[in-house]
């Protein structure tokens, strides 16, 4: 399969945020002076510190897992700080790109520790950050949104980042497939916007060598950031997923289907059969202490693909071989019991397919001579 890095930097809208009101004490006495705060529970209120919102433990955020689970931010600079001390300093230091300047930024790059496919994406090679000034190497921003500073804001020492809107849009299938275990590292910087008119001259900063390299600019805009100013881990804790437990393995050979009660072979045969074939087949079947099997109708063999997690929305056949079923694949076409409306002679037949953005389950129709796979069912007694 192939895989997709996902890293997001995202937009901080100052223009949502009130810099007149007071930051609650409570911040300060709970996290102290300098910190990036992760609530799972709604967006914080900068003037009353609901302690409920924060699920903190041994330095790291915890959010449960669940596909309508969402993150909110409320960032405190360190002591005496403001927005704009951090934006001069980085002119100061690397302002060899100044000269084209258009606009300066602050943003929140989060890197998730895995990829598409839940791949672990963090080792040895390309550890968890240690100190401040790390930067991860797992993988790099795929796109960026940024929040413009400007003299409405530059003397905060305060802000925040709300779920809704650009946040969970760009986050929200990251965040809702993850699962126990998976982690979130969260760096805020501040950067300023550049372009170098095209064919002139501007300077790069080279990761390898560590240092500026003059390049002939072709006209696009750039940026150049700061290091770090802050960072904080989010780690995923298990929740209940509405779908999760839709199959129980019943140790014997058979699957359960516990929202529809109907029980399933585990094991589905690979070879394919006549119409005839299939009905002989289930009645000489004795599975798990039952011999009462038989081929399902349409709406039977649809329901194995109804109610799953939503993570799994695209890849139901994926789910069912997670929960257990073995021998089934996208493209497994299965004989129902159905006879075809148009035609009586024919029986319909139903095909699984799926992909990253649809999946269904096709009701077709044959002559019973044709060949295609059974699944053996019977109903809850």
């Amino acid at each position: 399969m192939k895989k997709f890095l996902f890293c997001f930097c995202v937009i901080l809208f100052f223009t949502s945020l009130s810099y007149s009101a007071e930051l609650d004490p409570g911040y300060i006495k709970a996290f102290g002076q300098g910190a990036i705060l992760v609530s799972g529970k709604g967006f914080p209120d900068v003037t009353k510190y609901n302690p409920e919102q924060f699920d903190y433990k041994d330095g790291k955020f915890y959010i449960t897992a669940s596909e309508e689970a969402t993150i909110n931010f409320r960032v405190i600079l360190p002591k005496g700080k403001t927005i704009g001390n951090y934006v001069k300093q980085l002119k100061k230091e690397r302002g060899t790109n100044l000269k084209y300047r258009t606009e300066d930024w602050i943003c929140l790059q989060i890197f998730p520790s895995f990829d598409s496919s839940g791949e672990n994406l963090v080792n040895e090679k390309k550890p968890w950050p240690k100190k401040l000034t790390d930067i991860p190497k797992w993988c790099s921003p795929i796109q960026a949104w940024w929040g413009n500073i400007d003299s409405s804001n530059e003397n905060s020492t305060f802000f925040g980042l709300k779920w809704d809107g650009d946040l969970g849009r760009d986050l929200g299938s990251t965040l809702h497939r993850a699962e126990a275990g998976n982690k979130f590292y969260v760096m805020m910087t501040v950067c300023y916007e550049y372009k170098t008119p095209g064919g002139e001259i501007e300077n790069k900063w080279d990761s390898i060598l560590q240092k500026w390299i003059p390049v002939k600019s072709t006209g696009l805009l750039g940026y150049v950031h700061s290091d770090p100013i802050l960072a904080c881990t989010i780690e995923i804790k298990k929740g209940k997923i509405e779908g999760e437990n839709k199959f129980k393995d019943n140790g014997d050979g058979t699957i359960t289907d516990i929202q529809s009660g109907l029980t399933w072979i585990k094991s589905i045969p690979t070879e394919k059969m006549r119409f005839e074939d299939a009905q002989k087949y289930v009645e000489s079947l004795n599975i798990g202490g039952y011999n009462d099997w038989r081929i399902p109708t349409v709406t039977e063999l649809q329901s194995l693909n109804k109610g799953i997690p939503k993570k799994f929305e695209y890849e139901p056949v994926k789910f069912l071989t997670n929960s257990g079923f073995v021998n089934i694949s996208d493209g497994n076409e299965f004989w129902s019991i159905d006879i075809a409306l148009e035609n009586e002679q024919c029986r319909n037949y139903v095909s699984f397919y799926s992909n990253n953005e649809w999946s269904s389950s096709y009701v077709w129709t044959n002559t019973e001579l044709a060949l295609y796979s059974i699944l053996p069912v019977r109903s809850a007694k």
